[in-house]
């Protein structure tokens, strides 16, 4: 590397020129933590000694700085790469003894753990991603201002990296990492230095146009859970400044026959976000179509630049976003190259954001908090989720029902500590459904548990307001109190219990029996008619009394 000088610092302290540097790759690109390999000659083989393997400045946790530079012009001294030591690898051979240095941007602090939370109340997208960034101790340089705010937004053991990314995806950003923190804007706002080049200027160039995945249209539509009908589509806004090649997209479409691409979210999404979500879609598509790589001797770029390429012919010549930027040095010198576009195989577009995107896998446990009017007037109940961790994470759940219509229904609502199993719709963490309530030692069941369970039934309070079936004695009991029951028994027919001794019947009253009929009442037997009485028999009639008045 005798036309290039690298300068190291780690831990502080220079160690170059002492330290022999070998070769130094350092990567940055869009949507990626930023990577490097410091390759340095160390140890002796034949006395087994490392000289700076075992050194504190390189121990992993140090921050690490790598700068390089022509030898003929100091002035071009630029920094490769800045960030924390993650490893280290040892590789001995009859050619030498080598250290290898594993380097990570600050970015790799987001990776753990893993992250379940419940946000606040009208949270925005671009606030969270801010707040993940630094709060996790990453450096955000600029976050773009989202409109969307949210009434209930949740995520279930996620990174907050990875949760950063699916934010940004959604909304159609683009996330740059940068030697003073992370850049995510709209393609269009972010402002770099511009590259003007010619052919001669590149080592190598490879470009690629590729109208696989082109849409020119792209709208998304959501279950409206107020207004019971799917939502009105909301239409995506095509990306500018971000391919300068001659074909546009629309062009593209047309040639395959496609026309536009309307897609229906699983849950209940706001129309903000669907229309976040159809731009989206076309940034990405249209980042996907043209791609490459242009390898010159080092320069000073970074992610979110732009390379003004001249010289490709007209379907390639153009201003494009430069989405990636590589540095190698070694001993065939110092190369840089530029990344331009991305692989829509590396976003969550790939197979849908709405089947990529922070999930639930399965059912999770419940608890009903004390009851609270609903803010969205949806008829939910204020859950709290362990899962969630902290008891601030709390969640407004609808509540399922084998029969729910227009006032009318089955209506049995949990009460506040009952414990519940929730379901999830499209598996989205912030739309939560009670699927069922569970008793438990603290809670138990109001019935026997045992292994005949001969009774089953409604019971809405214990010994009142219940309904009954006794497969044993083959009753079915209907209390209202421990005064007033209605009891249907294979043995003993009806039997009503009632406080007031009053049965009152409002329309007319046929009492049939095909054998004889026996009214026997412990004290007075009273019959009282507002008119007429006919008592009629097809046989003797016969009247007993001690003594017998008729008036």
């Amino acid at each position: 590397m005798s036309a290039v000088n690298v300068k190291v610092t780690a831990g502080g302290k220079e160690l170059t020129p002492a330290l022999r540097v070998v070769a130094v790759e350092a990567s940055w690109q869009c949507h990626e933590i930023p990577r490097a390999t410091l390759l340095v000659a160390d140890g002796n083989t034949a006395t087994g000694e490392w000289e700076y393997s075992p050194k504190a400045e390189l121990a992993p946790g140090k921050e690490v700085e790598i700068k390089a530079s022509f030898v003929s012009d100091k002035a071009s001294e630029v920094t490769l790469f800045k960030g924390l030591i993650t490893g280290q690898s040892l590789k001995a051979s009859t050619a030498g003894a080598f250290l290898t240095l594993q380097l990570h941007g600050d970015l790799i602090k987001l990776v753990e753990p893993r992250l379940t939370k419940v946000f606040p109340e009208k949270s925005k997208d671009g606030d969270i991603i801010k707040k993940l960034i630094t709060d996790g101790g990453a450096k955000a340089k600029a976050v773009a201002a989202t409109k969307v705010q949210h009434t209930q937004l949740a995520v279930y053991d996620e990174s907050a990296w990875s949760y950063i990314k699916y934010l940004t995806e959604a909304n159609g950003l683009l996330l740059m990492p940068g030697l003073e923190g992370a850049t995510i804007d709209e393609p269009g706002k972010i402002k770099g230095e511009n590259h003007k080049l010619k052919i001669d200027q590149f080592k190598q160039v490879s470009l690629d146009l590729d109208d696989t995945n082109a849409l020119e249209k792209v709208s998304a539509s959501a279950w409206s859970v107020k207004d019971q009908k799917t939502e009105s589509p909301a239409k995506g806004t095509a990306p500018t400044n971000i391919a300068g090649g001659k074909e546009k997209p629309a062009t593209a479409a047309k040639a395959l026959g496609r026309k536009e691409w309307a897609t229906m979210a699983g849950s209940m999404l706001q129309a903000g976000e669907l229309t976040s979500w159809s731009t989206a879609e076309l940034v990405y598509r249209e980042l996907d179509r043209y791609r490459g790589s242009l390898s010159l001797q080092g320069i000073k770029a970074v992610p979110g630049d732009t390379v003004e390429l001249e010289d490709f012919g007209a379907l390639f010549n153009g201003k494009y976003m430069v989405t990636g930027v590589t540095h190698r040095v070694d001993n065939d010198g110092w190369i840089t190259t530029l990344t331009i576009g991305l692989p829509i195989t590396r976003t969550r577009f790939f197979e849908g954001l709405h089947k990529q995107g922070p999930r639930v896998r399965g059912l999770l446990i419940g608890q009903v908090q004390a009851y609270k009017d609903d803010p969205d007037a949806q008829f939910r109940f204020p859950v709290l989720v362990p899962a969630f961790g902290s008891k601030d994470n709390i969640l407004w759940a609808r509540l399922g029902a084998p029969y729910a219509t227009a006032e009318a229904g089955l209506f049995l609502p949990p009460k506040p500590n009952d414990e519940v199993i929730l379901g999830w719709c499209d598996d989205d963490p912030r739309q939560p459904v009670i699927l069922g309530s569970m008793h438990n030692p603290k809670n138990k069941p109001p019935l026997e548990h045992d292994k005949k369970l001969e009774q089953r039934g409604l019971i809405i309070t214990k010994d009142a307001l219940t309904l009954l079936f006794d497969e044993k004695e083959k009753t079915i009991s209907l209390t209202a109190s421990d005064k007033v029951s209605t009891v249907l028994s294979e043995k003993d027919g009806q039997l009503l219990s009632q406080d007031k001794n009053t049965l009152t019947l409002n329309k007319e009253v046929v009492l049939e029996s095909d054998k004889d009929v026996t009214l026997k009442p412990g004290g007075k037997a009273i019959l009282k008619a507002g008119a007429d009485v006919s008592v009629e028999a097809s046989g003797n009639c016969v009247i007993k009394a001690a003594k017998t008045e008729i008036q």
